[in-house]
């Protein structure tokens, strides 16, 4: 995983600049930190009430704000939030979906 980071940084420093690529790691590492935090927080079967290892939809007046999963990059129902990562995550990703498998209201 080092060494990876390490090839990206270098790619995007000599073809961007120093500068993009130290936000390009650093949102990496960001990225890394709040995957690591999932797991486990979903090892010690416990919830995350404040979103710390996802992403919250930006507020809407009123209406209340969906937590995606991590992953997604934004948490709305942008073209293509079902297939994030060439996967199905329509239920992670896309907030009209979340919002629906909120507790009491359809999820499992």
């Amino acid at each position: 995983m080092v060494r990876l980071l390490a090839g990206v940084a270098l790619f995007v420093s000599v073809a961007f600049g120093p500068q993009v690529a130290e936000a390009v790691k650093a949102s990496r590492v960001e990225a890394v930190r709040k995957m690591v935090a999932a797991k486990n927080l979903a090892a010690a079967g416990l919830p995350d009430p404040t979103c710390a290892t996802g992403v919250i939809s930006l507020k809407d007046g009123d209406a209340p704000q969906a937590c995606c999963a991590g992953y997604c990059g934004e948490c709305s129902d942008y073209p293509t939030c079902a297939t994030v990562r060439g996967q199905n995550s329509t239920f992670a990703c896309c907030k009209s979906q979340v919002m629906s498998m909120e507790c009491g209201k359809g999820a499992p």
